[in-house]
């Protein structure tokens, strides 16, 4: 064989080993899943969970201009909803906090003004999936934790808001306030019994956040709730005080299924990442677009749903994130606004909520989906020249051989690529 045609062989050999190799050891990393269960709800849709198996699925709906509205309950089959049921018809809107085992963690309330007497509302509850065995859980209004009183804006509520329960224990992990708006954090027990023990000790908690395993507890102080957060973790029982670190605005913090990766937000729509010790801080993703993080990959222990306008569209659209930023991946698309996004149990699937673009919000569409890529940045972006000079490369050679009258013909072998879209 002549020199030249060692040479061009070669080259054709390379092209396709850059090719091959490229897009065969490089994938595209999307979470597979077929199971789509379309449009299950319409309306005024204020919050939404997966139970802690993924077999269920709730939601508030409410009527326009109320302040609390029904519970509804559905069973999930991996491919859509079924045996929809308004199980309670008093639940706060926000107030649907929590799901494990049988339990949902709510707040409750029935009307739009102040109550004329204290009969729960501003405590956490909980009740079974079924509907039945409605349990008061914290107490903030009689046990003590309340200790102010002058404030009429909170006359006959209790204080506490946000809650989880806390997983492997019979705790809940909660925030509430003295009756004037200082808020702290709280862990009480989850059978109704109270037993409430303070967390953030003599700072406040004016944000706060809990790892997905319960391992860490953590809540954010300053000295005002709208000033700059100083980010602090614990474990369940308040030992092992850390400062994560201080930001420079009001920040809440987002653990990922790891227990020592925390998320947060910065106000110029960048996102970073810190390990719960308060060490590694670094900068996930830093552009020109609107980001906010969503909630945290049940199963990848280093990624993260992130809202973000940074679609071809423009519109606000889901995305899933890995923690140094190197995937990016579209999950939600369309003439929508996306938001509220979570992960099933079994990060196979994706829940959120949607309106159509240019409207208002509400009514709202409670969609589920297969948790599927759309498009995909970060850094595959590399691959594509490189791939289109691998085919210039072949074609190239393959017309030099025939130029030099090569006996065997070129005919290189067509393979799709399925990049999860």
């Amino acid at each position: 064989m002549k020199l030249g045609k060692i040479t061009i062989a070669a080259a054709i050999f390379v092209a396709l080993f850059i090719t091959t190799s490229v897009f065969l050891t490089h994938p595209v990393r999307a979470e597979p899943s077929d199971a789509s269960g379309g449009i299950i709800a319409t309306g005024n849709i204020s919050d939404y969970i997966w139970s802690s198996d993924g077999t269920h699925v709730a939601f508030i709906k409410y009527l326009t201009g109320q302040s609390w509205g029904e519970l509804w309950v559905g069973d999930w089959d991996g491919s859509r909803v079924t045996n929809l049921q308004s199980i309670y018809s008093e639940i706060e809107l926000g107030g649907l906090e929590d799901w494990q085992g049988d339990w949902i963690l709510l707040r409750i309330r029935h009307e739009n003004e102040l109550p004329a007497e204290y009969y729960g509302r501003g405590e956490l509850w909980k009740i079974r999936s079924d509907g039945t065995n409605l349990t008061q859980i914290t107490f903030t209004y009689t046990d003590g934790i309340r200790t102010q009183w002058w404030n009429t804006y909170y006359n006959n509520i209790g204080t506490a808001r946000w809650g989880r329960f806390i997983p492997g224990t019979d705790l809940v992990y909660f925030s509430a306030h003295d009756g004037n708006g200082w808020w702290k954090a709280y862990a009480c027990h989850a059978n109704g019994t109270d037993g409430w023990q303070l967390i953030s000790g003599s700072t406040y908690s004016f944000t706060i956040g809990m790892s997905p395993t319960g391992n860490k507890l953590l809540w954010g102080t300053a000295s005002y709730y709208d000033q700059p957060t100083t980010l602090i973790a614990s474990n369940v029982n308040g030992s092992g005080v850390v400062i994560v670190k201080t930001f420079s605005a009001v920040t809440w913090p987002l653990v990922l299924a790891d227990g020592k990766t925390v998320i947060y937000s910065n106000p110029n729509g960048s996102i970073g990442a810190i390990q719960v010790d308060g060490t590694n801080d670094s900068i996930v993703l830093d552009d020109d677009y609107t980001n906010s993080w969503v909630s945290c990959h049940p199963v990848d222990e280093q990624s993260f749903l992130m809202r973000s306008n940074r679609s071809s569209d423009g519109n606000f659209h889901i995305f899933s994130v890995d923690t140094d930023g190197s995937q990016i991946i579209q999950l939600t698309n369309g003439s929508y606004d996306d938001d509220g996004a979570m992960f099933s149990p079994n990060g196979q699937n994706l829940m959120y909520r949607r309106h159509q673009v240019g409207s208002s919000g509400a009514p709202y569409e409670l969609v589920i989906t297969g948790a599927t890529s759309i498009t995909t940045t970060g850094t595959t972006d590399w691959l594509v020249p490189i791939f289109v000079v691998a085919i210039v490369a072949v074609v190239a050679g393959a017309i030099c051989l025939r130029s030099r009258g090569t006996e065997e013909a070129i005919h290189p072998e067509t393979v799709t690529y399925d990049f999860g879209s």
